[in-house]
């Protein structure tokens, strides 16, 4: 099973997704794809998020620019017309939870880490929502329901033994079996996915090293990939 990661540049473009939609394609075994925000949305959620926090009310043109580029990619890459409406609908409703909230932070001038955060998950939200709805038979996992963090001194970092026990819970449905000569144990979660793909964003290490414990992340320039140890 493989683990591959997008970064933004690598779904910055039409073209580009499209390209990234091949490559997962051709693979032959089964496979999660992680996916970054587009490429800029980042940045400009952060510059969102400060600008509600000085009262700076241009942060709502700011929102409406990337939500006119994310309905335009949808336009682009989606070739069903009536799966494009359902996706557009779903990206205008999380538009809709991001304006709220940063109007919320515009009224108040306070800018809480927690909601920070929030703000800032919505690029991937997002993008994941766009490459789910281009590849048939894949599934969206959302990984706010089952990666956890904890706060340590300033920083939140993710917690491990709790973020695994959701994770196993989140993939319970999966079917536990041999692939490739690998005996999985019933105690392990594996996913075997042939045929399809999970679209997932959240931190990686945690996630596959919570799915097998055997398995190693290497870094290829923009696209990570998991491999079994033997």
């Amino acid at each position: 099973m493989k683990v591959i990661k997008f970064g933004g540049s690598s779904v910055g473009t039409p073209e580009s997704i499209l390209k990234v939609k091949e490559i997962i394609l051709k693979q032959s075994e089964p496979c999660i794809v992680v996916v970054s925000a587009l490429g800029g949305i980042t940045d400009s959620l952060v510059k969102a998020a400060s600008m509600a926090e000085q009262a700076d009310t241009s942060f709502r043109e700011l929102i409406s620019e990337m939500e006119s580029r994310h309905l335009a990619m949808c336009d682009a890459v989606v070739e069903d017309r009536k799966a494009c409406s359902g996706l557009k609908e779903e990206l205008l409703s999380l538009f809709a939870m991001l304006r709220g909230i940063c109007e919320g932070v515009c009224l108040l001038k306070v800018l809480p880490k927690k909601t920070c955060d929030e703000i800032l998950s919505f690029g991937e939200r997002l993008s994941s929502r766009i490459l789910t709805a281009i590849l048939p038979g894949s599934r969206l996992y959302d990984s706010l329901t089952f990666i956890k963090t904890v706060s340590n001194g300033h920083i939140d970092v993710v917690d491990s033994e709790l973020s695994g026990k959701l994770i196993r819970s989140a993939f319970a449905d999966f079917p536990r079996a041999c692939w490739k000569g690998l005996r999985v144990e019933p105690s392990d979660c594996f996913i075997p996915l042939p045929n399809s793909f999970s679209i997932l964003f959240c931190s990686m290490r945690t996630l596959v090293e919570s799915i097998y414990p055997s398995m190693k992340l290497v870094d290829s320039t923009n696209t990570w990939s998991s491999n079994v140890i033997n």
